[in-house]
């Protein structure tokens, strides 16, 4: 199994794996429950071909599903002293459930933040032509 994985999924492809991990947001998932299951698929298969030493721990796939979170919701985990990625997964659940609003709200900042984000890089990156003669 280990041999056939390490032909399937290269160490290029591992990067990209990694690198993803380091983008993944929560804004981009349905559910909370999706955005949980996107983070431990890309893990399983980062782990497939990585040596001990390299493993993506349980405490960092925690690290990086609570880093995407928005901010309101890290908080959230922080004050509940929440630690464990199940525990948190079932807390963002009941808040889906209980003021889906709420979160469509913090989802839509988000959106509305990136943009304004991305219209300002966009400005800042044109180059001003000189008119004087």
């Amino acid at each position: 199994m280990q041999c056939l994985a390490d032909v399937l999924i290269t160490p290029s492809r591992v990067k990209i794996l990694r690198d993803r991990l380091d983008r993944v947001k929560y804004f981009y998932s349905k559910k909370v429950s999706d955005y949980e299951h996107y983070i431990r698929k890309i893990v399983a298969e980062v782990n497939l071909v990585s040596n001990e030493e390299s493993k993506i721990t349980n405490n960092k796939v925690y690290s990086i599903f609570k880093n995407g979170l928005p901010g309101v919701l890290r908080d959230k985990l922080i004050f509940n002293d929440i630690n464990d990625i199940c525990r948190a997964v079932e807390v963002i659940e009941r808040l889906e459930t209980e003021s889906p609003l709420y979160i469509a709200k913090l989802k839509e900042q988000k959106v509305f933040n990136d943009k304004i984000y991305k219209d300002n890089r966009n400005i800042k990156n044109k180059k001003l032509v000189n008119t004087e003669m």
